[in-house]
């Protein structure tokens, strides 16, 4: 398994984290994340990589703004 974070813009209540959760488990790659709204950023937990081209996709229609991993 493979872990990353990645800081991540726009988040500024604990629904936006719920949002982002919800948008990231929806990803079949993605076994596991954590959001944090107090370090700007989510983990992610994969089986094989996935790119941050991929992430940003995911959020392309959101406030949100998928940055590079820590």
């Amino acid at each position: 398994m493979e872990k990353t974070t990645y800081s991540v813009k726009g988040m500024s209540c604990e629904q936006c984290v719920a949002k982002v959760e919800k948008a990231l488990n929806e990803y079949s790659e993605i076994i596991r994340c954590d959001v944090s709204l107090e370090n700007a950023n989510f983990t992610i937990a994969t089986q094989s990589s996935v790119s941050l081209e991929k992430l940003q996709s995911i959020f392309a229609d959101t406030k949100f703004n998928v940055e590079s991993s820590l």
